[in-house]
């Protein structure tokens, strides 16, 4: 069930030092409780950063085209 919506749309991110990497982040306060595995009553769990098959593929695939990206530009420099 969505509510507001504001869980989904306060993800965020930025490029980190060195230019390899990102963080990605939720600035929404309450993120951290529907994230959390701990035992509950009133609030439900949303686990929205759960790294499943489908996403690791596609992170797996942004790798590796940012790979051959930096690796086509290193060897034209020769």
């Amino acid at each position: 069930m969505l509510d507001s919506g504001a869980l989904m749309e306060g993800f965020s991110f930025k490029p980190t030092t060195p230019k390899d990497s990102i963080t990605l982040f939720n600035d929404v306060p309450y993120f951290k409780y529907h994230q959390s595995s701990a035992p509950r009553k009133k609030l439900p769990r949303r686990a929205m950063m759960v790294l499943d098959d489908t996403r690791k593929e596609h992170v797996m695939k942004m790798f590796q085209r940012a790979l051959q990206e930096a690796a086509k530009n290193f060897n034209s420099g020769f």
